[in-house]
């Protein structure tokens, strides 16, 4: 009876685990089971750690190929770690899927410029074969 009361008395008193939603908390408030006191922002390369060992399970269910791809998208989120700490969103993923989504497009607007330059010169050799 006394060990419980102790426990849960030593419960109440340790300090919950940081919100890992970006943002700020009225204090007091209670956020994915733990209490908020005041404002609990954790840096957003710890955010994109965390979501990134969130996905470890998923990681593991694929094909070892797969695995280097999904590393991959990770990699290119952490290229923009300085706008996600600017952004701040209450759902940090976005912020990671967009920043993934940034570097493909930068890749696909390289690729239609060298595919655009390749058509190019074929277009000029095929018209001075012509002549």
């Amino acid at each position: 009876m006394i060990s419980s009361a102790i426990n849960a008395a030593t419960t109440s008193l340790t300090r919950p685990e940081p919100c890992k939603v970006q943002g700020s908390h009225a204090p007091g408030v209670v956020h994915g089971g733990a209490r908020v006191m005041g404002r609990t922002v954790l840096p957003f390369s710890r955010v994109l750690e965390q979501e990134v060992q969130e996905w470890r399970k998923f990681r593991r269910g694929l094909r070892k190929e797969d695995q280097q791809f999904l590393d991959r998208l990770f990699e290119e989120a952490r290229l923009h770690v300085q706008a996600g700490v600017y952004a701040s969103r209450p759902w940090p993923f976005e912020t990671i899927l967009i920043s993934v989504l940034l570097e493909h497009e930068k890749a696909l607007v390289e690729l239609r410029s060298k595919l655009k330059a390749i058509e190019e010169k074929a277009g000029q050799l095929v018209h001075q074969e012509k002549i």
